[in-house]
């Protein structure tokens, strides 16, 4: 489990004990370099791998990418302003990243990370989420209009798009 405060304060908990243990712990002054002008962190979003030796931490306009068996950053990502959603693939290989109308897909198995694929103008608003499949071959995305697209990244395309109405569920 992963919790986080207002205060900028992020912990990594293990379930399975009881009560639950504190496995890591990442405060706000390891964000604070990243900042440009923010007095603290607005908004932090996390992804884990499936196989969960990965985590990704979107704060602002970086993504660190952590190692969670030893518990140390394997890289960062610096995106363009804007972007508030993440996800990891299975293997924690490859991260996207999301804003309104750009998604971004990062290969994080090198020394740096690497862009592999922009797809633009494809949502229509604000909200944007996007999941893995199991199998890390499909990715499920919602925007703000809910419509949720089903992309073959193998294709890099759209397999189906629907329209969900008004009623948002995530």
């Amino acid at each position: 489990l992963i919790t986080g405060t207002e205060d900028g304060v992020v912990r990594l908990w293990d379930m399975t004990t009881d009560p639950p243990k504190e496995l890591m712990t990442i405060t706000e002054k390891e964000f604070k370099p990243t900042l440009r002008s923010a007095p603290q962190i607005r908004r932090i979003v996390v992804a884990f791998s499936r196989d969960n030796r990965t985590m990704g931490i979107l704060t602002e306009d970086i993504v660190r990418v952590w190692d969670t068996g030893n518990r140390k950053e394997r890289t960062l990502v610096k995106l363009d302003p804007g972007f508030y959603a993440i996800d990891l693939s299975p293997d924690g290989k490859i991260l996207v990243t999301g804003k309104s109308d750009v998604t971004e897909f990062w290969d994080l198995s090198g020394r740096a990370p690497m862009k592999l694929e922009v797809f633009t103008n494809h949502w229509s608003g604000l909200e944007f989420l996007a999941a893995f499949s199991p199998d890390g071959k499909k990715l499920v995305t919602e925007d703000q209009d809910t419509s949720v697209w089903l992309w073959d990244l193998n294709q890099k395309s759209v397999d189906q798009r629907v329209l969900l109405g008004k009623s948002k569920w995530h």
